[in-house]
């Protein structure tokens, strides 16, 4: 039986992975034979079927739309892929924690057989503060850039604001997700405030006055504040990708965009936006 390929098995991850996150229950369910067979502890758990194997697609069909129902928030983040002999096991963290689900493929490169195991630490009910899961935290689409082109630019980016949810002051955290095609920014620096990012999952491409830079899973790149480089994310992979950012909220902040007769400065209200020549938009 053939070893399966670390291109091939990242790829299968990434595309099921998106699937999900997307929701697409049939772009998930085209990795799967007819005749698949699935199990899981949760099928137990939420439709009471006692051996906790689900057989053939309609099943497992009815069942992964009942649990997209049951959690509508529901999203995975991609942590490792382990190739092994006509199988690759996914481990990723979902509403429940740490996951490791095994597929096994036949010939045709569909999944025949897989089954999903559970970490422990995942049992322990849902969080209270200060701890938070950040599914449940609404993510925040569009901008408060002035003009609708502008905020047209950055269609495709979903912000978690993590640190307001947990009551922090002194600086933000955000969850972000990127769409295939979809930016961070328009292109800015900041004189007061400095800024990190480290990705989570799938590929950015960093743009600074240097030039481009791809960055993966594990990857992180941080902005000093007065520091004149311009600098966005851009999703130019065929997935979705997400990426932590923080950012201090030290006030007097302005934001200069390059590419853009756009200045943002900090007031106690929030940033408001000017063009260059001082003059509101």
């Amino acid at each position: 039986m053939p070893l399966i390929e670390a291109s091939v098995a990242r790829q299968f991850a990434e595309t099921w992975i998106d699937a999900w996150n997307r929701h697409d229950l049939e772009a998930v369910l085209a990795h799967y034979a007819d005749d698949a067979e699935f199990s899981s502890p949760l099928i137990v758990e939420f439709i009471g079927e006692p051996g906790g194997t689900l057989k053939g697609k309609p099943a497992i069909r009815a069942y992964w739309a009942k649990g997209l129902e049951r959690i509508p928030e529901l999203r995975f983040q991609l942590l490792d892929v382990l190739p092994g002999i006509d199988q690759v096991t996914l481990y990723y963290r979902g509403h429940r924690g740490m996951v490791a689900e095994c597929c096994q493929f036949d010939g045709m490169g569909q999944v025949v057989r897989a089954s999903a195991s559970y970490s422990l630490r995942g049992s322990g009910g849902p969080l209270v503060p200060p701890a938070l899961d950040p599914a449940s935290v609404s993510p925040r689409t569009g901008s408060t850039y002035p003009t609708e082109e502008l905020r047209h630019r950055v269609a495709g980016r979903s912000k978690r604001a993590m640190g307001d949810a947990l009551g922090l002051q002194n600086f933000g955290v955000n969850l972000v997700t990127l769409e295939p095609g979809a930016v961070s920014a328009l292109r800015h620096w900041h004189t007061r405030q400095d800024e990190f990012i480290y990705v989570l999952e799938g590929e950015l491409t960093l743009v600074t006055e240097q030039g481009e830079q791809v960055l993966a899973p594990g990857h992180c790149a941080g902005f000093p504040a007065g520091t004149a480089d311009g600098h966005q994310l851009v999703n130019r992979s065929a997935g979705t990708t997400t990426y932590l950012e923080a950012g201090d909220r030290l006030p007097g902040d302005r934001a200069h965009y390059p590419d853009e007769d756009l200045l943002a400065i900090d007031r106690p209200v929030g940033y408001g936006f000017f063009h260059k020549d001082g003059s509101p938009y």
